[in-house]
């Protein structure tokens, strides 16, 4: 990947980033990496734009500063990738770099959601549960968690048998109930193992 990135080519600077990250072929070296999606990020790769736009977030190897987290994140987001959606959505949740707007973060979750992105599923169903952004509608709400929980989302597991325990969008069915919190204890989710 030295190669292509070294001459420009915006995907092998990602992936030679992901090498520095990942200890894959080099030794491990987190600057460079951040040095390579950076590279990448400015050339348009959209998965480099949302490493950075992470970097950004956390501040583990940068100072932290939403503001440009969510310039990177909406880089990526119009050319429709699912986790800058999905993580520019949260920043409108939660007012980070942005001012705070439910309205906003429901649109991009659902663009997220309805592409397939099963991260994207379990908030949605958390907006339609709370009504943020939406009408409250604890069907959706149902819908969407078990979209997440089947793609092996152990929160949305959890709160699938949630929800068929206490009959939420769904009607009770405590045999589904606890299949949900067994899948879930079993992906680590804690609530569910203290449930069970």
């Amino acid at each position: 990947f030295q190669k292509s990135a070294s001459k420009n080519y915006a995907l092998g600077q990602f992936y030679l980033a992901i090498c520095f990250e990942q200890e894959i072929g080099t030794t491990k070296d987190e600057l460079m990496a951040l040095y390579w999606y950076q590279k990448a990020a400015e050339n348009g790769e959209c998965s480099a734009q949302v490493n950075l736009g992470l970097e950004y977030e956390i501040g583990k190897n940068l100072e932290k500063d939403y503001e440009i987290a969510v310039s990177w994140y909406q880089k990526a987001a119009v050319k429709g990738h699912l986790i800058a959606q999905y993580n520019l959505g949260r920043m409108y949740e939660h007012g980070f770099g942005v001012e705070k707007n439910y309205d906003k973060a429901f649109e991009l979750m659902n663009i997220s959601a309805q592409n397939g992105y099963p991260n994207a599923a379990l908030l949605l169903g958390c907006y339609y549960l709370n009504g943020n952004g939406c009408v409250a509608n604890l069907e959706f709400a149902f819908k969407y968690f078990k979209i997440a929980a089947e793609k092996n989302v152990a929160g949305a597991q959890y709160v699938l048998a949630v929800a068929y325990e206490e009959g939420q969008g769904t009607g009770k069915n405590f045999k589904k109930a606890i299949y949900w919190y067994k899948i879930a204890a079993r992906n680590g989710y804690q609530d569910a193992k203290d449930t069970l």
